[in-house]
């Protein structure tokens, strides 16, 4: 009962994006509850504009506690860019993590107005050795 009393709360708030955003932080079992509702309301694009913040997402959508994946969520926008921001080699597990946790988010998405996707950066080239 007292859970049910939370989801009226919850759901009476779930327009103004603050409040649901302080909802998710009274208790934990307000969270699942709060993230449902700021997202099907109040995230309308996924812009993810480099490879560092595609790794950071599968880690969040990966993570044990995650909701975010179990949303079936529909994006107005969706981009998704591979380059990297910074200089360097690239992990050797990236695309195994992207592949682990990016694609199986897409099949829950469903994106009604556009969809760009850039992953031209995740193929690893071989370096070109310097042996004289």
């Amino acid at each position: 009962m007292i859970q049910d009393v939370t989801e009226v709360v919850i759901d009476a708030l779930q327009d103004s994006k603050a409040d649901i955003l302080s909802t998710a932080l009274v208790a934990r079992s307000w969270v699942s509850r709060s993230r449902h509702h700021l997202a099907l309301h109040h995230w309308p694009d996924l812009n993810l504009k480099s490879f560092e913040d595609m790794l950071k997402f599968v880690d969040l959508i990966r993570s044990p506690g995650c909701t975010l994946v179990s949303l079936s969520k529909t994006f107005e926008n969706l981009n998704l860019e591979s380059s990297p921001t910074s200089v360097g080699p690239l992990r050797l597990d990236s695309t195994d993590l992207l592949g682990e946790g990016i694609f199986p988010f897409l099949r829950t998405t469903t994106v009604s107005y556009s969809l760009k996707i850039n992953l031209d950066y995740l193929f690893l080239r071989p370096k070109q050795s310097s042996q004289t």
